[in-house]
C-alpha cells in the first residue's frame, strides 16, 4: 500500500469557518494495487502552542501501513455501561439505524449479564453490538449495527467475531439472535458466521422472524 501527501498554507480569509488563525490543509490518500482507496483533506491549526494530535495518529498510522480498518478502535464493556458520552452516541446511532427509541437498552439490560462492543473512529461510535445472557450458558445477540457510511469495510464481522470470542471465554455454549428476511445483510452475515436457523415466528406486529443459533 502507498501513501502520498501535499501540504498547502491558507490565508485566514480562506478559512473563517474554522476560526481564527492560520490553518494547514493536509491531503492524504491511500493507493492500494494501483487504485486510490480513498483521498481525504484535513485542517489543522497552527497557531501557538497548537498541535493536532488526530493528524499525529493519522499520520503514523499511515507510516506504519495500517489499514483504514486498522486504525479503528473496539471498545468492550461487559457488565458496565460506557462513559456517558459514548453510550449516548451509541444510543444516537441506533436510533439513527433502526428509528426507535433507545432509553429502553439500558432498563433491559440492568438487571442480567450483558456486553457492549462498540467500534471507535477516534471520538466518533461507527458501530456497535449488544448482547446478554438470556439462559444459562446462552448468549443473545440482541442489537447491532454500523454507520451508513463506513459499512462494507468488516466492522459488523469483527464486532461479532469479538462478542463470539467473548463468549467462548466466559463460558457460554450457544449463541442466538433473532433478524427479519428484510435485513438480507445481517442474516447472510450471521450465516457466513456460522450460525444456523433454528426456526421462525411471529411477532406482536405480525412479522415473520428468522430464528439463528451458533454452537460455540
Amino acid at each position: 500500500m502507498k501513501f502520498s501527501t501535499k501540504q498547502s498554507w491558507v490565508t485566514m480569509s480562506e478559512t473563517k469557518k474554522f476560526g481564527v488563525g492560520a490553518f494547514r490543509l493536509h491531503s492524504f490518500r491511500f493507493e492500494k494495487d494501483n487504485k486510490t482507496v480513498f483521498p481525504c483533506t484535513i485542517a489543522s491549526h497552527q497557531g501557538p502552542g497548537k498541535r493536532c494530535d488526530v493528524i499525529t495518529a493519522f499520520i503514523r498510522s499511515l507510516w506504519l501501513n495500517e489499514t483504514e480498518e486498522q486504525i479503528l478502535e473496539y471498545q468492550e464493556y461487559a457488565h458496565v455501561f460506557p462513559d456517558p458520552h459514548t453510550y449516548q452516541a451509541m444510543c444516537w446511532l441506533h436510533e439513527n439505524i433502526f428509528q426507535q427509541d433507545a432509553s429502553f437498552i439500558k432498563q433491559v439490560l440492568s438487571s442480567r449479564p450483558f456486553l457492549i462492543l462498540i467500534a471507535v473512529d477516534y471520538d466518533n461510535v461507527v458501530g456497535y453490538k449488544i448482547g446478554y445472557q438470556d439462559r444459562p450458558r446462552r448468549f443473545y445477540s440482541w442489537f447491532g449495527g454500523v454507520d451508513p457510511t463506513y459499512r462494507g469495510r468488516g466492522i459488523a464481522s469483527e464486532l461479532m467475531r469479538r462478542q463470539h470470542l467473548w463468549c467462548r471465554q466466559n463460558g457460554y455454549q450457544t449463541v442466538r439472535t433473532y433478524t427479519k428476511n428484510k435485513w438480507r445483510d445481517m442474516l447472510i452475515l450471521n450465516l457466513r458466521h456460522g450460525f444456523d436457523v433454528i426456526g421462525t415466528y411471529t411477532d406482536s406486529q405480525g412479522e415473520p422472524k428468522i430464528i439463528l443459533e451458533k454452537r460455540l
